[in-house]
């Protein structure tokens, strides 16, 4: 059971812009989380600035949210928001999904990633061209093949920067390099992937912000970016046994076989230290300024940034099971339960129920 949720876990992405203010973080622990209606048969999640994306089982990619940069890899509702969620364009048999701030990834079943979005830096992996309608900043509006990747496994995403994790375990990155995280300190766009080096072996990998956080196949984690000063892969000490991570902005995670999870990187530490309170689990996430994580018994618990503004410890949401994967981000935290649906909380308190699909809007 533990390795099948981990395996959900992994597409999984916890991204976003960071907040000016914690405004919208400080109700996530006590919304009551609310269906997204209409979205079922759902099996991965990612989150993005003001947007999200799900996959469903029958390999279709649908989201909702903002959509000025085409992050919604839709054509209709022309370049606008959409609280209902709409079919992106042309993507079928698709295997994982990712987002960064206003730009989309997805991996098909062949091996093949496709974009779409915002491509100032790149990030959709084809060199900036036209503008989009409403933000002088290049943009692609709907998904287009990535060259020159075959045989990749799973994707991530981080603001303005693209990963694809290849079958043998290499780190293909390309987009935004201003701190380091495609793994050189040039501080150089990539418009093309460009394979990480330092580091191999990789079974999965998450971002946020300018940071990544790499799982190898050992159960050593190892972690690159933040600043060019930090570019290179190293390896995070004292840390073993982990079958899963979460990056965090606040706080790194890793989850461990004995179903322990710890964290580093809090008010700089680079120690990792046991999270007390929690435990066994079987999913984690590393969000903003929340952490959170899934338990053994399908319930959620989250910790850090409380409605006060004041760090508090891992509380439990009351009479909300079966939970298979969060993701925690900084407009809406995102639950899938083992019955395919989706919940949401927050933020500001206020649960906001996603409408039902926009079929007339869906494409085959």
């Amino acid at each position: 059971m533990l390795r099948s949720v981990i395996a959900v876990l992994t597409l999984i992405l916890v991204l976003g812009p960071v907040a000016a203010t914690p405004a919208s973080l400080r109700a996530a622990q006590s919304a009551t989380p609310t269906p997204a209606l209409g979205l079922d048969g759902v099996v991965a999640m990612a989150t993005g600035g003001c947007h999200a994306l799900v996959l469903r089982v029958d390999g279709t990619v649908w989201g909702w949210g903002c959509d000025s940069d085409w992050e919604l890899g839709a054509t209709a509702p022309s370049g606008m928001r959409s609280d209902k969620p709409i079919q992106a364009v042309g993507l079928d048999q698709v295997r994982s999904l990712a987002t960064g701030s206003d730009h989309g990834l997805a991996l098909r079943a062949d091996g093949s990633v496709w974009a779409w979005g915002k491509n100032d830096h790149g990030q959709v992996g084809v060199p900036p061209g036209e503008n989009c309608a409403h933000h002088p900043r290049p943009c692609v509006q709907t998904p287009v093949a990535v060259p020159g990747l075959r045989g990749i496994k799973a994707v991530a995403a981080m603001e303005d920067s693209s990963f694809a994790l290849g079958a043998d375990g290499t780190i293909w990155a390309w987009g935004d390099n201003e701190k380091g995280q495609l793994g050189t300190d040039s501080g150089d766009d990539s418009a093309s992937p460009t394979r990480i080096e330092g580091v191999g072996a990789i079974v999965s990998l998450s971002t946020v912000s300018a940071r990544v956080v790499a799982l190898r196949g050992d159960g050593t984690v190892w972690s690159w970016g933040g600043s060019r000063e930090l570019a290179t892969p190293t390896q995070v000490a004292e840390l073993t046994e982990v079958v899963a991570v979460a990056a965090g902005d606040v706080r790194n995670l890793a989850l461990r076989a004995d179903g322990m999870v710890w964290a580093w990187g809090e008010g700089g530490n680079p120690t990792p230290a046991m999270v007390a309170g929690l435990g066994p689990l079987t999913a984690i996430a590393g969000g903003r300024l929340l952490s959170g994580a899934v338990a053994a018994d399908g319930t959620i618990w989250t910790w850090g940034l409380s409605m006060s503004a004041k760090p508090s410890p891992p509380t439990q949401f009351e009479d909300f099971s079966d939970i298979i994967a969060i993701t925690i981000d900084v407009e809406s935290n995102l639950a899938l339960r083992a019955d395919g649906t989706v919940w949401l909380w927050g933020p500001y308190n206020r649960p906001r129920p996603i409408p039902a699909p926009d079929m007339a809007s869906s494409t085959p």
